[in-house]
């Protein structure tokens, strides 16, 4: 009995060592085990990170093919406005040259003679200096030759007060000749101008003396009114 109990320490001691050799080998195969599993786990969301940025460069490469698209479809939206928005003003103008020849050929009322129309003035790049057209017309039922002479002038203020300046002391191409009046249905008078410094213009007068077929004297005060471009009545 008291060799059985002296062998009891040295048992427990084996059964210590065994277990402690048993619990690392268990262990280490789970830890084994585990990690194998993270492994797979890691090369799985490698793989799947790869196909989300695959995907990711596909997707932006339809953003990229939709933004062209939608570039160019705006380009073409563009193009056609501007086309339809010039057709629209084409046929504008030549409404406006329509109804001209119109009162031309058949002026309103019974009035008889020579009329003017209205300046058309435009500014140009250079300061002060501007572009005007203006229209002499014979408003009747038959119409004649008609000779005469035309005379503008720039009705402006420097310092509060009016002045005024004939159109040819202002302008180059403006030579005598060229207010020569001779037509049998219209004239136009086109031509450019520079105003003096320290003055504002306000008006532009205009005097129409025919000689022929009977002496007529038709003048008219225009206020000053820029455009940004001449009409189409006229050319």
């Amino acid at each position: 009995m008291m060799n059985q109990n002296r062998w009891l320490p040295v048992l427990l001691v084996v059964l210590v060592v065994t277990a402690g050799f048993v619990g690392a080998f268990v262990g280490r195969r789970m830890t084994l085990a585990a990690l194998d599993e993270n492994v797979e786990s890691a090369f799985s969301l490698r793989r799947e990170v790869q196909q989300l940025r695959a995907q990711e460069v596909e997707r932006q490469g339809e953003l990229e093919l939709l933004r062209t698209r939608n570039a160019v479809d705006r380009q073409a939206l563009e193009i056609v406005r501007s086309e339809i928005a010039g057709h629209k003003e084409r046929e504008a103008e030549l409404e406006e040259g329509l109804r001209f020849y119109r009162s031309l050929m058949a002026p309103e009322g019974q009035v008889q003679g020579i009329s003017l129309r209205e300046p058309e003035l435009i500014a140009t790049d250079h300061p002060r200096h501007y572009r005007f057209r203006i229209v002499v017309q014979q408003e009747a039922r038959k119409h004649e030759l008609v000779q005469g002479k035309l005379a503008l002038e720039v009705i402006a203020e420097r310092a509060g007060l009016e002045v005024s300046y004939p159109l040819q002391e202002l302008s180059e191409s403006l030579t005598d000749a060229a207010t020569d009046l001779k037509f049998r249905y219209f004239q136009t008078l086109e031509g450019e101008f520079t105003l003096p410094e320290g003055v504002e213009p306000v008006a532009i007068a205009a005097t129409a003396q025919a000689s022929k077929p009977r002496k007529t004297e038709v003048s008219q005060r225009f206020p000053w009114q820029l455009q940004k471009r001449f009409t189409h009545v006229g050319e």
